[in-house]
């Protein structure tokens, strides 16, 4: 009795041993097959597909900016700029969009006939378009470069007369974007300088033009 006890244990003593057993033809195999490392997946991977641009459609590179301004008073203004780009890397972007300005108000003047003031009141539009680059070089700052084009009665050097023409402005400066959503798309504040400013020829007051704005 006493023997059958002690075979008893010897055989639970055993059993871990024997689920552990491994034979010989599979641990030469597994010495000869180096164990792969399970890689955890980095930030890139675990985006949604879509976030990458080289899995974006010609629509989803789109960036949309309305563009508008408005002043009320004396003068009136209403600026409106919206503007269409395409995201050609993860940061350089191309565009192209559209401007048109009013101007209304009205100022007094002496007429020396009668000595007294009048009232002068006048308005004028101007129109016409621009393209651009923007390059981010670091995720939330970017470089901008811009051509604009603008339709208008400005005084031709020339002649010395108030015509209406076109002028051209080559617009260089830098800004900052608080993104939303994917990247290229968000709110957006930007200083540039007109490197062909003349005061006669230029619907700004300075060479400086701020602008503030929204991507979508």
């Amino acid at each position: 009795m006493k023997a059958n006890v002690m075979f008893f244990w010897a055989i639970l003593l055993a059993l871990p041993s024997l689920g552990q057993y491994v034979p010989p033809e599979k641990r030469e195999k597994e010495k000869k097959e180096p164990i792969e490392e399970k890689k955890e997946p980095n930030a890139r991977s675990r985006q949604n597909p879509s976030d990458e641009l080289s899995e974006q459609t010609f629509w989803q590179r789109l960036t949309f900016s309305p563009g508008i301004g408005l002043s009320f008073g004396n003068p009136t203004w209403i600026n409106l700029y919206p503007a269409v780009g395409y995201r050609t890397t993860e940061k350089l972007t191309l565009g192209a969009g559209l401007n048109y300005q009013y101007l209304s108000g009205r100022y007094d003047i002496f007429n020396s006939t009668t000595q007294a003031f009048e009232r002068i009141r006048y308005s004028e539009s101007f129109y016409g378009g621009r393209i651009f680059g923007q390059y981010f070089v670091i995720p939330q700052v970017f470089g901008w470069l811009e051509v604009e084009g603008m339709n208008g009665n400005f005084l031709n050097r020339e002649s010395g007369l108030i015509e209406r023409q076109w002028v051209y402005s080559p617009l260089i400066g830098a800004g900052y974007m608080q993104s939303f959503g994917r990247s290229g798309r968000g709110f957006f504040i930007m200083i540039l300088y007109n490197l062909n400013y003349n005061q006669d020829e230029s619907l700004y007051n300075s060479p400086w033009v701020p602008r503030v704005g929204f991507n979508f």
